[in-house]
């Protein structure tokens, strides 16, 4: 099912974007000290984007019943 919703491209964007930068945080040596300090900035600034647009994830932890499926799979993420 494709995403339609600009919210759902961008979370998508974002979520890509995340793991294109981890990888490439892997493969940038520590020496190499200023691209991988970047890298790293703009891994913090994907992570602040992505908790921003799935907000509502966290909004929705406490309503419901919480068995104890719900809630070993929500300590797992």
């Amino acid at each position: 099912m494709p995403m339609t919703s600009a919210a759902g491209r961008a979370r998508l964007l974002v979520d890509h974007a995340m793991g294109a930068d981890l990888l490439a945080l892997m493969v940038t040596p520590l020496e190499w000290g200023l691209a991988h300090e970047w890298l790293g900035v703009a891994m913090f600034v994907l992570f602040v984007a992505h908790q921003v647009l799935n907000r509502t994830w966290w909004g929705s932890h406490g309503r419901g019943r919480w068995a104890w499926r719900r809630a070993i799979r929500g300590a797992h993420g």
